[in-house]
């Protein structure tokens, strides 16, 4: 059985991140997140919201300051002034964008049903 985990030193830095996979750090603060539900199903939509993926290794993340660390250094907020996703808008026309992980172990899931219409 694979052991996954991390550490939290002095309830300020996420660290020593174990196993195959990441620790996921969602940040509503940095960007001054704000949501609201919406839509014809009454969705859930948030904006500025910022995820970090933590590796193990030599990777954490400053809770205090709301940084990644890489080798015990933050790394800075990205500047998200001028930024495009155009790639993400499909053409008219077109269905629902779906982005997921692993949907293997649910093949007959509603999200894999829809994705393939």
């Amino acid at each position: 059985m694979q052991r996954r985990g991390a550490a939290i030193v002095n309830e300020a830095t996420l660290t020593d991140v174990t196993g195959t996979t990441a620790a996921i750090v969602v940040d509503l603060q940095t960007y001054n997140a704000k949501g609201s539900f919406a839509g014809p199903t009454n969705s859930l939509v948030i904006h500025g919201v910022v995820t970090h993926l933590i590796p193990p290794g030599g990777f954490g993340y400053d809770l205090t300051k709301r940084r990644p660390l890489v080798d015990g250094k933050p790394l800075p907020a990205p500047v998200t002034t001028g930024r495009s996703f155009d790639a993400l808008h499909l053409p008219s026309g077109y269905g629902p964008l779906i982005l997921a992980g692993d949907l293997s172990g649910d093949r007959g899931g509603s999200v894999s049903r829809d994705s393939l219409r």
